[in-house]
């Protein structure tokens, strides 16, 4: 899927994104060969702090996106995976890349 760079000044809390990978999504589950895909949440500062602590987001370089309520997250084989967001134009933006 093709997907264009953002504008500096584009904001993606609250939206939903997509990442897609070779990882697991799952604690205990085994890197597969076949890419997968994910529907997570871009968090609001606030969510992320709750979620994650006060120290763990720098809002300057990064953006806090996650699953919320159930188990089901990036491990194993996930870092550069990319964050993709659809905008109102129908165009795939890259939001950034899975790393922790």
């Amino acid at each position: 899927m093709p997907a264009c760079f953002p504008a500096k000044t584009d904001t993606y809390e609250g939206a939903t994104s997509v990442t897609t990978g070779w990882g697991t999504f799952f604690p205990d589950e085994s890197p597969d060969t076949s890419r997968k895909e994910m529907g997570i949440r871009v968090l609001t500062e606030a969510d992320c702090v709750k979620k994650f602590g006060a120290n763990m987001l720098n809002t300057t370089t990064q953006i806090c996106a996650g699953a919320t309520g159930i188990v089901l997250n990036m491990y194993q084989g996930n870092s550069g995976d990319p964050l993709l967001v659809e905008h109102s134009n129908g165009l795939w933006y890259l939001a950034g890349l899975a790393s922790w």
